[in-house]
């Protein structure tokens, strides 16, 4: 090793060490205790008429409100009962509160806060089409021109539904619906007139034209959206309404920008997930948007701030931790950023509020440039990795080109121990290349153009073609080689997420004819990647170029829990064989584990509540999430 590579492996060595989560340009200022003590869902703000800032915290009990003229300490002053539930969510318009819940029959309730220290309340069932009574809601929105849009309901097929705060702000008309579809969640567009959908269940967003000049309101669909991995949850844009962010509810899913401008040609632009805990089965929850910044409820991972200035970069600025999981559907549910005072409000599912104050001047700098081989052929796939205490990564893709980014490292020193600087590794990696260690200084608030030309390394056997396609919701991974001297077997890789691989299978050259290899993969997922492993006979390897392939076919959907809620017994229809089963409470401790029957789990002593249904079959390993009622 010479004396260079032993620098730069040293400077990796340290600078890798000091990579893990951490809180920084999000200070909390203050946790308070909540009567309900647990079962927390969503989080809203709004600044009274008399100019006193207000968080609004949803759980299982109903609402509490919390002045904050001090936010260093929050004093409750109402607690509004609601449905008993789990899921809750709340907006406002003047002094008044709007709230769902998606359990009971308490329709839409209305807290008038006449002054900081009285409330009139009201609970009411509006009629659709004279024949269905709207209980039940999954989500609302308010627009700026007073229309309440209700999502997720019990009418209109869980479509969305238009009320008019205008003609009564305390009991308004229906005035208008989207197509009836299920929707997860709908926001308005300002600066297009535009309502946007989480059409959670088909995987997509959807862009609706909203013509709001007269009554009823037209709305009419212009186009949809498939997101990363096919559960879209919710949406905002940008304040210009040219750029669309989303999430998917769903392991290591990515929050992810799209250019709307036209709506014929969305183009995805660039995804963000937090680096520091890729490995585990991290979710993003929320996403909204205020300014140039992402504030992100990242369940496990806290609350996020990220900039978007350069939106097909998304680059992390602020994080705060709310809870000790490190993965699934526990932490952070909910956060409010739209306050005058720059306030962020933050809900965990278990410790309820936290009020926090971020700083958005911590700057990102960036690194752009293509990726070319030798011969100045565009290299697509490359893995581009900065190695910093806030550590990021990010592909080459369209023609090589890739784009990464890094906030300030002055302003990331782990508990402001250690001086961090802007000098850092970046290597950039793929298969069938040698990878390149380059020290990169990131200048906050500039861009570096820089290209890196990668040297070409040849396979032991020469691999002719490699691809796969999906047949009957079956991969098959097909590849041809040349000569096979000195060869071995195959290593048939395969990975989720395209950087953790693990061994599909072994595949001898006797078991093959004519140089021709094949094998099915049968246990899919949504997308999959592959790559080959060659080995010669004195055990030499070397790693071939990665292929993807995505499918619909979804075969997780096959395992079938109902009724969800449950009050007694949780039935399980799979057509795997079932090893195992446990149930996890929302702060990730198991409840019930060596349940007997794998097809009728009984949870009658279940206290109300999320729970979460760890399900091993023969094949892997299913988390379903279900809610006990009384």
């Amino acid at each position: 090793m010479t004396k260079s590579a032993v620098s730069i492996f040293f400077t990796l060595t340290i600078i890798a060490s000091l990579i893990g989560q951490n809180d920084f340009n999000l200070t909390l200022l203050s946790n308070p205790d909540d009567p309900c003590q647990t079962g927390f869902n969503d989080v809203w703000g709004f600044q009274h008429s008399n100019g006193i800032e207000y968080a609004v915290l949803g759980s299982r009990c109903g609402i509490s409100i919390y002045d904050l003229s001090d936010p260093s300490q929050p004093v409750l002053i109402h607690e509004v009962p609601g449905a008993s539930g789990v899921w809750r969510d709340m907006k406002s318009r003047g002094d008044r509160i709007y709230i769902v819940a998606d359990q009971g029959n308490f329709g839409i309730q209305v807290v008038n806060m006449i002054s900081a220290d009285s409330i009139v309340d009201w609970t009411y069932h509006p009629v659709f089409n004279g024949s269905q009574t709207l209980q039940k809601a999954h989500n609302l929105y308010i627009d700026d021109l007073g229309f309440l849009y209700i999502a997720g309901g019990n009418i209109n097929n869980g479509g969305v539904v238009i009320f008019d705060l205008n003609q009564s702000d305390s009991l308004p008309p229906i005035v208008g619906n989207g197509p009836s579809l299920y929707a997860h969640d709908v926001y308005v567009n300002e600066a297009r007139s535009m309502m946007v959908t989480s059409d959670i269940y088909n995987g997509v967003f959807t862009l609706h034209s909203l013509d709001r000049s007269s009554i009823p309101i037209d709305v009419e669909v212009l186009s949809n959206q498939e997101t990363g991995t096919f559960f879209t949850h919710n949406t905002w844009t940008s304040s210009d309404g040219n750029t669309v962010f989303t999430t998917d509810e769903r392991n290591r899913a990515r929050v992810e920008s799209y250019d709307i401008s036209d709506p014929d040609e969305i183009r995805f632009l660039g995804e963000y997930a937090p680096a520091t805990n890729l490995s585990h089965n991290i979710i993003p929850h929320n996403v909204h948007v205020k300014g140039d910044h992402l504030i992100i409820s990242y369940y496990s991972e806290g609350i996020k701030v990220v900039d978007v200035s350069q939106p097909d970069i998304p680059v992390e600025i602020g994080s705060h931790d709310t809870h000790a999981a490190s993965s699934g559907f526990s932490g952070a549910w909910g956060a409010f950023p739209f306050f005058s005072s720059d306030l962020i409000l933050g809900s965990d599912m278990t410790h309820g509020l936290f009020v926090f104050q971020p700083d958005y001047s911590a700057q990102v700098g960036y690194l752009r440039g293509q990726i070319m081989d030798q011969e100045k052929n565009t290299i697509d796939s490359a893995l581009v990795r900065i190695y910093a205490i806030d550590s990021s990564y990010q592909f080459s893709r369209n023609g090589g080109q890739f784009g990464i980014g890094l906030v300030d490292q002055t302003t990331v020193s782990a508990n402001n121990q250690r001086s961090a600087g802007n000098l850092v590794l970046v290597r950039i990696s793929r298969t069938g290349y040698e990878t390149k260690d380059t020290i990169i200084n990131f200048i906050p608030g500039s861009t570096l153009n820089h290209n890196f030309i990668l040297n070409a390394s040849f396979l032991p056997v020469e691999l002719i073609d490699f691809s796969v396609n999906n047949i009957n919701c079956e991969n098959k991974i097909t590849w041809t080689v040349g000569a096979e001297i000195n060869h071995s077997h195959f290593e048939l890789q395969t990975s989720r997420n395209g950087m953790d691989f693990f061994t599909l299978a072994n595949i001898d050259p006797e078991e093959n004819h004519a140089n021709v290899y094949s094998f099915i993969d049968e246990n899919i997922s949504e997308l999959n990647y592959y790559r080959l492993k060659q080995v010669d006979l004195d055990g030499s390897y070397e790693f071939s170029r990665v292929i993807t392939q995505s499918s619909h076919c979804k075969k997780e959907l096959e395992i079938s829990v109902y009724p969800n809620p449950v009050i007694d017994f949780l039935k399980i229809e799979s057509p795997q064989r079932i090893k195992s089963i446990s149930i996890l409470n929302n702060t990730g401790k198991i409840v019930l584990r060596n349940i007997q029957d794998p097809t009728s789990v009984n949870v009658e002593n279940l206290i109300p509540g999320i729970y979460f249904l760890n399900l091993e079959t023969e094949e892997n390993t299913e988390i379903i999430r279900f809610f006990k009622t009384s």
